[in-house]
């Protein structure tokens, strides 16, 4: 009867730990939903051809929740240009990026916005496809920022600085 009893309180106590134990290493998993309006400088780099990149450092970039979609945040990108040809530089708006609890970013057959001293103008020629990316943020601080996508047929990475 001991030898049973010592077994069984064994046998609790392994289960006992194993269970303390493996909650331990669990990732925490954050079930607020992002929420950010924000400004950085990021590096916007341009895949023009398959011999010619361009890249702008320093582009201010705004991230806030979208007023209109769920679940889904606007980029603004102020001042930047997408070639060294380019005469000017735009602002330019990437509307209703999805973003999940985890800061995961994606969107597809995203109209861009221009803004101009008339108000926002849609600019489908290079509509955002196969956006992707990652959002860190803390009490509504970007603290880490990376997107890829294509505008149009250009392949675009905007990285934090």
């Amino acid at each position: 009867m001991k030898k049973f009893q010592f077994i069984m309180l064994t046998i609790l106590a392994v289960v006992a730990f194993v269970a303390c134990k493996s909650k331990k290493n669990e990732e925490p998993v954050n079930e607020e939903p992002i929420s950010v309006n924000d400004e950085i400088l990021a590096t916007v780099t341009v895949q023009e051809s398959e011999e010619t990149t361009y890249t702008q450092n320093g582009v201010k970039v705004k991230v806030q929740m979208s007023d209109f979609v769920e679940n889904a945040l606007d980029i603004y990108l102020y001042a930047v240009s997408f070639s060294e040809k380019m005469p000017v530089k735009l602002d330019v708006i990437i509307p209703s990026v999805s973003v999940d609890n985890q800061g995961l970013l994606s969107a597809n057959n995203v109209i861009p916005m221009m803004m101009t001293p008339g108000g926002q103008q849609p600019v489908e020629k290079y509509l955002v496809t196969d956006l992707n990316g990652q959002l860190r943020e803390q009490s509504g601080k970007i603290e880490g920022f990376s997107v890829s996508l294509k505008f149009g047929e250009y392949p675009t990475t905007i990285k934090m600085e």
